[in-house]
């Protein structure tokens, strides 16, 4: 193949999407973040049979803020419409301190800084450097409290699998969920 074929291979917008996602990844990994996974935003179709069966059968008790829009869960269009790929990171929080001698137990997950907070400010800084070096780019972070279904694209990501206890599993056992 000509040398000028190579070049113009390497300036295709594929091989560009494909070096910005390189970028973005390794930014990720520079903020913190353990794994990382950028995927199409194609909607959740399974995920969203599943989640329907779930609710119809009751599963979601009083949390009846889940029945709302199952669509909207499950496509990341719906809830913002210039989405172009999804990034999921994973952060795993484990904290190794000690519980004090109070009686009663506290979950592991809840002994460090609200993990809202932490994933939330690493996320704004990974969008706020997207945007810096290719401002065309949008975003909407979005931490376990939106309607979307974070470990089911953690998933697709590759970031892990679902366990049976509804849980992202990865291969580091950074399991998402008390301890």
């Amino acid at each position: 193949m000509p040398a000028n074929s190579k070049l113009s291979e390497l300036n295709s917008p594929v091989a560009g999407a494909v070096e910005r996602t390189a970028q973005i990844k390794a930014r990720a990994i520079e903020l913190g973040f353990h794994k990382v996974g950028i995927v199409r935003p194609d909607a959740l179709s399974k995920e969203r049979v599943r989640l329907e069966e779930w609710l119809a059968r009751g599963f979601h008790g009083e949390m009846n803020w889940m029945t709302r829009d199952p669509e909207q869960r499950t496509d990341p269009r719906r809830l913002f419409p210039a989405t172009r790929s999804v990034a999921v990171v994973a952060l795993n929080y484990y904290t190794p301190q000690e519980h004090s001698d109070n009686p009663g137990k506290v979950s592991r997950y809840a002994w460090g800084d609200d993990y809202h907070e932490v994933l939330a400010d690493k996320l704004y800084e990974l969008l706020s450097w997207t945007k810096k070096n290719w401002p065309e780019a949008e975003g909407k972070v979005c931490v376990d409290i939106q309607p979307t279904m974070d470990k089911a694209w953690a998933a697709r990501a590759g970031l892990g699998w679902m366990g049976k206890h509804t849980n992202l599993i990865t291969e580091r056992n950074m399991v998402r969920g008390f301890s």
